[in-house]
């Protein structure tokens, strides 16, 4: 279809010819009205169209079912998790019945092809005659979440947890043929016949007894005292029986509203180092010790030590630290920006940072730029007091080096990757402080980990965003699109999503050019307070001409309770927090020369 640019000039050239030809008064009128006919209709077409190519990759997994928690064990005793599957392809799980010929037949066929295949089953009763593992799900943890009904039914699981296929057994060999090359098969559900699955058990037994020390402690130990201990950013420690006891109610509350922990990436988009995702038992748990009165058990339990080392990356090659305390208020919320003293005379190439709060009670978050030039300096001369003020929602126009958010474990690039910096650059630190009550000081450090050798690749951020944000009022689900292609072979190794209070949810998928769409970040319940990076446990190839897609949703309705127009208004883009905004960032790594010459360009535009 032509672009709506070529329609206008197809359309005036007519009309222009059919002036030129002379033709009667009556003739040129009736030749002009058609034309002006056909430029509105295919105005109105190229509009449907351009609605139409809204429509992103993300789209199609609508609705989708994920099997991204469970813990079962098998009929050995072992334990397995969806992280036993990452080696495989594709995983076949079957709720089982009788034993059937037609499965055995396809689990031999696929299982050279990396296919896993599980039995489950549904009651005590253990099924025999499989070569393959039968894992016991009573309470329906896997059974439920694939969204199987009958015995035998059968799900297509891809490796992210994504059920691709759902039914009948004699559907599972096309699925799985589909599935292996990357695409989405054509038949997503096939009706199984069977027989009804038992009820399902409770998480928990009736005779259970939940206790701190045996279920409790180790659930805040792994996903809460990082940051709620003494001298954290956590408002309360939950690092003994009795900080966690008189709260138990609460824990329980808000983490069954998904409160906490503020992890936002969901499981099925991306796997993240650091996740802290509660499963189903764990909420059960909190719930039945709140429930029971918080009941301690054996009291003699020793607590693993918390590591809790100065530098997480080890003792930085050279350590920037604010040449003076900073005040911060009582309450609210301050952003202030620091020009670290210590300038970067050497020009060494920079391959790692790491920042320090100096008050880990009311540093909330930072982010680490340099700035080759003076802009920063100036900005520090032009501000009253310590440091800068700046707006929390914009960043300063200068290249980012890391962000940093309460329990947040840093990571190390690969070897020979490392920023290239100019002599005499300045280490500029933009803190996010939050009041505690009273008043507290700050003097935070960044510590800066040199490459050993000359680097041969640069660490780049692509980046998608928008900057023609228009979300009208009352709209509470209103769509923005981003969109990039891949000029160069790259590895994705992390990923910084940015919004503001009217965001909602962000899907970042990349479609490749064999067709093959790669989940790599959904974002469900945005909360600007609890922004991060997110570094994948594996990099993320995407070769040249990969178009990268960001579908963010919005609400600017009164039911937003984060909504700053109180009634809604009309919101546009800007970096103020009653404007909004659109990011997304991604660090990646070029596999050939010619794309790291292209990052370390981009890289020495932006200082």
């Amino acid at each position: 279809m032509p672009t709506l640019a070529r329609a206008r000039r197809i359309i005036w050239q007519r009309m222009a010819s059919a002036a030129e030809a002379n033709r009667p008064g009556r003739n040129r009128r009736r030749t002009i009205r058609r034309l002006i006919v056909m430029g509105l209709c295919l105005g109105i077409g190229l509009a449907l169209q351009s609605r139409r190519d809204d429509r992103v990759a993300a789209d199609r997994f609508e609705g989708a079912r994920f099997v991204t928690d469970f813990a079962l064990k098998d009929m050995s005793g072992k334990l397995v998790t969806p992280e036993s599957w990452r080696a495989y392809r594709a995983v076949v799980v079957i709720a089982l019945g009788a034993d059937d010929p037609e499965i055995a037949r396809i689990a031999t066929t696929f299982r050279e092809r990396q296919v896993g295949f599980f039995g489950v089953s549904p009651s005590p009763i253990r099924p025999t005659g499989f070569d393959f593992p039968i894992l016991l799900d009573p309470s329906h943890e896997l059974i439920g979440a694939a969204g199987l009904h009958v015995t035998p039914e059968a799900a297509v699981i891809d490796p992210d947890g994504l059920v691709v296929y759902r039914g009948s057994v004699s559907g599972v060999p096309a699925a799985l043929d589909a599935t292996l090359k990357g695409r989405m098969p054509e038949v997503r559900a096939r009706p199984a016949q069977g027989s009804s699955l038992p009820d399902p058990a409770p998480l928990i037994s009736i005779d259970e007894k939940v206790t701190y020390s045996t279920h409790i402690a180790p659930i805040l130990r792994e996903h809460c005292v990082e940051c709620h201990r003494p001298g954290q950013v956590g408002p309360f420690s939950l690092l003994t029986y009795h900080d966690a006891a008189k709260r138990a109610s609460f824990l329980h509350e808000v983490t069954d509203s998904g409160q906490m922990p503020p992890w936002k990436a969901m499981r099925g988009w991306g796997t993240f180092f650091d996740a802290h995702h509660l499963t189903h038992r764990d909420l059960a748990l909190l719930d039945r010790w709140a429930e029971s009165g918080a009941p301690e058990g054996d009291s003699t339990t020793p607590a693993p030590p918390i590591e809790s080392p100065e530098w997480q990356l080890g003792s930085p090659d050279l350590i920037l630290t604010m040449a003076e305390p900073y005040a911060v208020a009582a309450t609210g919320d301050d952003w202030r920006g620091f020009v670290l003293p210590g300038q970067l005379t050497d020009g060494r190439a920079i391959a790692a940072v790491e920042y320090k709060p100096g008050n880990r009670k009311v540093a909330h978050h930072a982010r680490v730029f340099i700035d080759a030039t003076d802009y920063s300096r100036k900005l520090d001369a032009d501000c009253p007091g310590i440091g800068f003020s700046y707006d929390g929602r914009f960043d300063i126009p200068r290249p980012a080096l890391v962000e940093w958010g309460p329990g947040m474990k840093l990571r190390t690039p690969p070897e020979g990757v490392a920023k290239p910096v100019k002599p005499g650059s300045d280490v500029v630190l933009l803190l996010h402080y939050h009041g505690r009550g009273k008043p507290e000081t700050d003097q935070s450090s960044v510590g800066l980990y040199f490459a050993k050798t000359p680097p041969t690749r640069i660490m780049a951020m692509h980046t998608l965003s928008s900057n023609r944000i228009d979300i009208p009022p009352g709209e509470a689900r209103h769509r923005e699109v981003a969109r990039s292609t891949v000029q160069h072979d790259i590895k994705a190794y992390s990923v910084f999503p940015h919004g503001h209070n009217l965001l909602r949810e962000m899907k970042l998928t990349a479609t490749l050019p064999d067709g093959q769409v790669r989940r790599m970040l959904w974002i469900k319940d945005w909360n600007f307070a609890w922004q991060t990076q997110y570094y994948y446990t594996e990099p993320i190839s995407l070769p040249r001409g990969t178009k990268l897609e960001v579908l963010a949703l919005y609400d600017n309705s009164p039911a937003n309770s984060l909504n700053p127009n109180k009634p809604p208004k009309r919101v546009k883009y800007g970096p103020s927090s009653d404007e909004e905004m659109l990011g997304c960032h991604l660090y990646v790594v070029a596999d050939d020369e010619a794309g790291d010459q292209y990052y370390r360009r981009k890289w020495e535009d932006a200082r």
